[in-house]
């Protein structure tokens, strides 16, 4: 019994643990409850009691005194929850929004690359049916300018493919990591 009445003693003239350590110890560590435990200014008996806690039953006891303050923590926690939820919607809308863009401009330099093949087979049978050296040189000129000119739009298609999948595996990640919510 004296050794009992002894350590009481000892614990009740040791220092009140912060806020921190008591919801560590009574494994509520959440940063809303450390905030509103450090701005609603605990006791320090609630403190002691949450950091000497040795079950849930008794943690729930220990926070008897401040049940209004838990409701606190428990709108603070809903309303970040939805904060993070409405950032993650935004995100998924911006890379939805991304991977359109691609796809439209994929789509575009596509439609281009066509008028220019159409374009080089029309110069191609120019120059096959050339008559003089002149139009020849005109119309390999002409065959020459429009096939460099393809070759940068399959460079330019190439690169637009390479951003539309990229835009297309953040999409994918976005939806395996967060909400999925658009």
């Amino acid at each position: 019994m004296r050794i009992a009445a002894v350590l009481l003693c000892v614990a009740c003239s040791s220092p009140a643990p912060t806020c921190k350590d008591a919801l560590a110890h009574a494994k509520l560590n959440l940063d809303a409850a450390v905030r509103v435990c450090e701005t609603n200014h605990w006791s320090a008996g609630v403190r002691r009691c949450l950091a000497t806690a040795p079950d849930p039953r008794a943690v729930k006891h220990c926070l008897e005194p401040v049940e209004l303050d838990l409701a606190a923590i428990y709108r603070e926690q809903s309303d970040e929850l939805r904060h993070a939820a409405d950032q993650e919607r935004a995100h998924i809308h911006d890379l939805e929004t991304a991977l359109g863009s691609a796809n439209a401009q994929v789509a575009e330099l596509v439609r281009q690359d066509g008028d220019l093949a159409g374009q080089i087979d029309r110069a191609v049978v120019l120059l096959a049916n050339a008559t003089s050296d002149a139009e020849r040189a005109k119309g390999k000129a002409t065959l020459e300018t429009l096939q460099h000119e393809r070759a940068d739009l399959a460079a330019k298609l190439a690169t637009a493919k390479q951003t539309s999948e990229a835009a297309q595996r953040a999409l994918v990640q976005a939806h395996a990591t967060g909400s999925g919510a658009p």
